[in-house]
């Protein structure tokens, strides 16, 4: 899903839900000291969120966040290798807790198009 673009994106996994009530990307926005993302869009997916960063301006997405708390869960659920050459997994911990997971990110290694 890396690489495509937010209408393939939506095409392929429907019709985007809205983001989870009091989310907060931390890496994103004043307290992660980043500008906001160009926009953002949820989608459900086999039991989990999946968060769409994407560049408005060029329609590609820059990186995905499935929410949820359990690393080992949502790596398998959303069939994802931690030696990926063409993605890394990153994990997000929420705003003032650096032990309580949001979720993981998935950032391409090679520069999308």
């Amino acid at each position: 899903m890396l690489g495509t673009s937010i209408d393939g994106l939506r095409h392929r996994l429907g019709v985007p839900k809205p983001l989870p009530p009091g989310f907060s990307d931390p890496v994103m926005g004043p307290a992660g000291g980043l500008e906001l993302p160009d926009s953002a869009l949820a989608f459900k997916m086999q039991g989990f969120t999946l968060v769409a960063n994407y560049d408005a301006r060029t329609r590609q997405v820059r990186d995905l966040l499935l929410v949820g708390q359990h690393e080992d869960s949502l790596m398998g659920r959303a069939s994802l290798q931690s030696n990926a050459a063409n993605y890394l997994v990153l994990p997000v911990f929420q705003t003032g807790s650096a032990n309580r997971l949001l979720g993981l990110r998935i950032v391409p290694t090679k520069p999308t198009k």
